[in-house]
């Protein structure tokens, strides 16, 4: 399986926040450490735009 289906398929998650249930069972299986560094980053970047840098403590 083509690494470039499974970035294809992560930013497609980025951009539409949703999957086919076909498209989950492809970057299921085809997932490897360098798509997964991938992933995570773009993961990192809408947490990061959602709820920001900042650190808030809990009392």
């Amino acid at each position: 399986m083509s690494e470039n289906i499974i970035f294809n398929l992560i930013d497609k998650l980025e951009a539409e926040n949703s999957l086919s249930r076909d498209e989950w069972r492809t970057l299921i299986r085809g997932i490897s450490v360098e798509t997964m560094e991938y992933a995570a980053k773009k993961a990192r970047a809408v947490a990061d735009k959602i709820y920001g840098k900042d650190i808030f403590i809990r009392e």
